[in-house]
């Protein structure tokens, strides 16, 4: 099975590790990283299918692996980056580059033709991000595999966000064909439509949408859910509803003059539909929440 190094900081790389065989069209056995960029204990729930290896500088890694991903954020140098770069080429590793991962500024723009999506035509699954320390480019790829698994007709608008990151992982053919399907923008009818966008986006967009009504809705929050009241204010007082299901991760932001995220190595308390997005059994519960909740009977159409 193919081995991935992972060279970048410990958030981004945290979450890459949890999605990678979402991600990437080959099932990755191993994920390598540096000892002098990451803790043991952060990735210590990663899905049982994949390992993760410690190394000690660039070279043993390079060299245990079969594909060397370069994720570029602010906080790495660039001539560490230069280096990581010339020793995958010195020994003919596939290389990926992927930049501006999660700085790239488009937190804040609405997902492409947000406005357009007529709900009274098909089922709508809204996940809403309350902060990018949420992860909630894992909750997206975990949508399109739960669905895409169920054999779903649907078709999925991501946050600007995770569609940067995934057009880059596709320029490189990497791209798990289910997610490069919905990379497009060609307009078809589908079953099911899943909707990403952040919170303050989502205040926004609503002043402008009076039909838009989600069938179901996923809340993505940090560790501490500061903004959890919020959004159960905005939800009742826009459609008289609440959240479905509410992911929470475990970093918080520690300010600064770059945004860094914060592990919190504690267990997440969890509540009725609150669920950590490092459990194991997330991917079960979520499926068998969301498949019970908005799955129509023989011959019942929507109206």
């Amino acid at each position: 099975m193919p081995r991935v190094f992972i060279f970048a900081n410990s958030f981004t790389a945290k979450t890459i590790s949890l999605s990678i065989n979402g991600i990437l069209n080959k099932h990755i056995d191993e994920v390598m990283l540096l000892t002098e960029n990451h803790e043991e204990y952060e990735f210590s729930d990663l899905p049982k299918d994949i390992k993760v290896r410690f190394f000690d500088n660039v070279e043993q890694a390079v060299l245990a692996c079969d594909i060397v991903l370069i994720c570029i954020t602010p906080n790495i140098p660039l001539k560490k980056i230069s280096f990581v770069k010339s020793v995958a080429k010195r020994m003919d590793k596939h290389l990926i580059v992927i930049e501006g991962v999660w700085n790239n500024g488009l937190e804040n723009e609405a997902p492409s033709h947000f406005n357009n999506i007529d709900s009274s035509n098909c089922i709508v699954i809204l996940n809403i991000s309350l902060c990018p320390e949420a992860q909630q480019f894992n909750g997206e790829i975990l949508l399109n595999r739960l669905l895409s698994n169920n054999n779903i007709s649907f078709k999925q608008v991501f946050s600007p966000t995770t569609m940067d990151i995934l057009e880059q992982f596709n320029e490189y053919q990497a791209l798990n064909p289910n997610l490069a399907k919905h990379l497009c923008t060609v307009a078809e009818h589908f079953d099911v439509t899943v909707l990403s966008i952040t919170l303050s986006k989502l205040k926004n967009t609503l002043k402008y949408s009076n039909e838009f009504r989600p069938d179901y809705i996923i809340v993505q929050s940090d560790f501490r859910g500061d903004s959890i009241a919020e959004i159960i204010s905005l939800l009742k007082r826009r459609f008289n509803i609440s959240y479905d299901f509410l992911i929470k991760s475990h970093y918080i932001q520690l300010e600064n003059s770059i945004p860094f995220q914060i592990y919190c190595n504690q267990k997440i308390e969890l509540t009725k539909n609150t669920y950590d997005l490092e459990a194991n059994d997330l991917s079960l519960a979520l499926e068998f929440d969301l498949l019970s909740k908005i799955a129509l009977p023989d011959g019942i159409k929507r109206l």
